[in-house]
């Protein structure tokens, strides 16, 4: 077998002190460089739809559209900034849909979904997506 380090003996115990030193600067500096991308009107963290609240729709189709179709679909049906993403499966695409305003009620999950049911029926008899 080969050995790089011969007899190595690091006493960690005695730079105990330097190792937590290193430790607590290392998080300070991301800390820190979490606030600055704060201020600077940048997200300091991508947040999904589990934080910044929304719906997710999962649709599974008979035969999955193409993703810009899907897309087309959703913005001509007005739903602004959808995330269409693929999931395992390749017959099952998630639709996220954002908060709009302040406070979500029942009602604007209710309408994000009509809104996306409304767009995916645009597909015809073909593909009738299902939603679950």
């Amino acid at each position: 077998m080969m050995q790089v380090f011969k007899d190595v003996r690091i006493d960690w115990l005695a730079n105990r002190r330097w190792f937590i030193g290193l430790s607590v600067l290392l998080m300070l500096a991301g800390l820190g460089s979490a606030i600055f991308r704060q201020v600077t009107h940048h997200q300091a963290f991508n947040l999904g739809v589990d934080f910044k609240g929304g719906t997710v729709v999962t649709v599974r189709f008979k035969q999955r559209p193409a993703d810009e179709a899907i897309r087309a679909a959703l913005a001509k049906q007005g739903v602004k900034d959808a995330i269409v993403q693929l999931t395992d499966k390749p017959d099952t695409v998630l639709i996220k849909l954002p908060l709009e305003g302040q406070g979500e009620a029942q009602a604007q999950v209710d309408a994000g979904r009509d809104e996306v049911r409304k767009a995916l029926n645009t597909f015809g008899p073909e593909t009738p997506p299902k939603l679950i």
